[in-house]
Order: C-alpha cells, then sequence, then structure tokens
C-alpha cells in the first residue's frame, strides 16, 4: 500500500458493487473471505478466514474488537479461522497474534486493510487514559499520519431485517495514530458518545493530531493557527466554510441529472463523508510537508 496514498472507505459503494457481483453469494460474518494476514512475528500468509467483516454483509460494524476486561461488551478471547493457502491447514489464530489483515476481492486487490490498534481517548478533563480494549479498524489513510477509521451510518430495522437502502450516513468514525506510534487516539469516545460534551469536540480532535504530531514544532505552530481560527470563527466556519456551498451545489447538479431517489442517496452520503474527511487530511499533509 502507497504510503502517500488516501484510502478513503467507501463503504456504500463496496456494498453496492459485491451485491451486484455476488447477488447469489449472501455474505454475514462467519463467510469464508480472501485475505492476506501479517503476524505480529513478522511473517505474511494468504488464504481463506472467517470471523471477519466484510463490507457487503448487514453485521459490517466497522471494527473487531478484543477487551482486555471482563466487564467489556466485547469478547476476551477472539480467534480467527484461517485456512493457509500453501499447506492447506485452518488454524484458529488469537487476536493478539495478529497485526494486520487485508481483505481481497476476486482479483486479490486489496478492499480494505486492517489493523490492529491499541487506542487511548480524552477523558471529561482532556487527560489521555487507555481503553480496555484493542481493535482492528480500516485504514482510511496511511502517511506520516495515518487516519483509521469506517462510516457511521443511521439505519431502520433490527438484525436481518434492516434495509440497507434507507440508511443514512451520519459521520465517520476517526482515529488518528503517528506512523511510528503504537498508540491510536480515539479524539471522540464512541463508546460513551451520550456522555459527550459536544463544544469539546473540536478540543479533542486538535489534541489528537498535537498527539500525533508532538514531534513537530513547525506542525504544532500550524495547528496554534488553527486553533485561533477555531477561537475567532469557530470550528465549523474555520474548517468547513464551504459545507452549505457544496451541498446546495450538488443538490442543483443531481436534480439536474435525474438520478433516482438511492443513487441520490449514496452520491449524496459520499459528498458528506468526503467533506468531513477533508480539513483533517489537510492537517496530514501539511505534517508530511514540513516534518520529518
Amino acid at each position: 500500500m502507497n504510503n502517500k496514498k488516501c484510502l478513503l472507505l467507501f463503504l456504500i459503494c463496496f456494498s453496492q458493487f459485491f451485491f451486484s457481483q455476488k447477488k447469489k453469494k449472501k455474505r454475514d460474518v462467519n463467510t469464508e473471505v480472501a485475505v492476506k494476514i501479517l503476524r505480529e512475528d513478522g511473517s505474511e500468509s494468504s488464504g481463506k478466514m472467517s470471523g471477519v467483516y466484510f463490507p457487503d454483509t448487514n453485521s459490517f460494524a466497522g471494527m473487531i474488537a478484543q477487551s482486555s476486561s471482563k466487564y467489556s461488551i466485547y469478547s476476551n478471547d477472539v480467534k480467527f479461522e484461517f485456512k493457509n493457502d500453501t499447506t492447506g491447514q485452518t488454524e484458529n489464530i488469537p487476536f493478539k497474534d495478529l497485526k494486520k489483515i487485508k481483505v481481497l476481492d476476486d482479483f486479490e486487490d486489496e478492499i480494505i486493510g486492517y489493523e490492529k490498534l491499541k487506542i487511548q481517548q480524552f477523558d471529561k478533563d482532556m487527560n489521555i487514559i487507555p481503553k480496555n480494549y484493542e481493535a482492528f479498524v480500516p485504514i482510511l489513510y496511511e502517511g506520516k499520519i495515518n487516519i483509521y477509521g469506517y462510516d457511521y451510518l443511521t439505519c431502520y430495522g433490527y438484525g436481518n431485517n434492516i434495509n440497507t437502502n434507507n440508511c443514512t450516513y451520519s459521520t465517520t468514525m476517526l482515529y488518528i495514530k503517528n506512523q511510528f506510534n503504537p498508540i491510536a487516539f480515539m479524539p471522540i469516545d464512541y463508546d460513551r458518545i451520550g456522555q459527550l460534551a459536544w463544544g469539546s469536540i473540536s478540543k479533542r480532535f486538535m489534541a489528537a493530531f498535537r498527539e500525533a504530531g508532538k514531534d513537530c514544532t513547525d506542525f504544532q505552530k500550524y495547528l496554534d493557527g488553527i486553533q485561533t481560527q477555531i477561537d475567532e470563527n469557530g470550528y465549523a466556519k474555520t474548517l468547513y466554510p464551504n459545507w452549505k456551498a457544496e451541498m446546495k451545489s450538488f443538490r442543483a447538479d443531481k436534480n439536474d441529472q435525474n438520478l433516482g431517489v438511492l443513487e441520490k442517496k449514496r452520491a449524496k452520503q459520499k459528498l458528506m463523508r468526503d467533506l468531513y474527511m477533508q480539513p483533517y487530511l489537510g492537517f496530514i499533509k501539511e505534517y508530511e510537508k514540513n516534518c520529518k
């Protein structure tokens, strides 16, 4: 994977593609999919794996986690069933033994790259505290600072009765990590989002990027300038000054194209995702330009 290549994860588009290509194969979390794995000992293998999410499943939850606490909602003993292409043998690989998982399509092109993250969060006083779990999270961008995450969609229905055509894009869950640091920072604690003071979101994202780029004085000065603009103009006006204009232009353009309701909804979700990611990718470009 090119370290400078943006790998924005278009989950809706992937879902539609694979559904159209594999109508007769209903996938779920137990379906075997082609993968390449990197183990913690540095060895690599290709094969088939179950227990890994795939973007055309209703159960796609974005990440696969294992907790160190018996009181967590996540399992304490996650294993992946893996059939090795070379040896033909099947083994149950413990969560702790894997470092990366690349999910492949029929042409052996990577469609999702997962990396195992140790995650830290910011408490209500902005102190850094560790989460009680590690998680395999999709890679959205790989560079000097990496972004991991997945789309959060609001859907109607329950279990297998969810109609994915009625899902609406809400946001993209993001995790920020310096390429040389094993710790990823979770700007927003998605596990207790109901307790979050929404006014602190800008502080949390800025803090996450400050931690990821704390080795570079020029980047810290750049973030100081962004923070000054936020203090003067607000978070939305500073980072998303063209949001309303872009959405207005989108509505006019798509109405002219006479798209169907579903096609228009998916195009809107893609635009909202792109706009949401844009300023954070800009932060990273600034770091890559000025920092070693």
